[in-house]
């Protein structure tokens, strides 16, 4: 969130990028990494199950590869209602479109400490 105040200050379509990008990583990443640190794929439950079993499939975290379509939807969607509320022109050429998101860099991940 104090990324998206920032970006009100100094508005530009690659800051919204940038944005996307980091909600990206986020959502389908990082989160997906700390709740396998916690509830690893051989977990076993209180009744010596597996945890994952049945309707519960163990997730898989995505690496954001820009030549992969529904990654670079996400993302371009995603900058571009971020655009559109701080009030910025709105991107629409594929080809820049894909420059500026192979251009932006998320953070690296960094495990956290959670326990269940």
């Amino acid at each position: 969130m104090a990324k998206l105040l920032d970006l009100k200050k100094h508005a530009d379509f690659l800051g919204c990028v940038a944005v996307a990008r980091t909600i990206f990583e986020a959502h389908y990443d990082h989160s997906i990494r700390n709740l396998l640190g916690v509830l690893p794929e051989d977990h076993l439950d209180t009744h010596v199950q597996p945890f994952w079993s049945g309707p519960k499939r163990a997730p898989s975290a995505f690496t954001f590869d820009a030549n992969d379509e529904l990654h670079f939807n996400f993302v371009v969607s995603c900058a571009n209602l971020i655009a559109f509320n701080l009030q910025i022109d709105q991107e629409r050429d594929h080809e820049k479109l894909m420059a500026m998101t192979k251009a932006t860099a998320a953070g690296a991940y960094v495990s956290k400490a959670i326990k269940v």
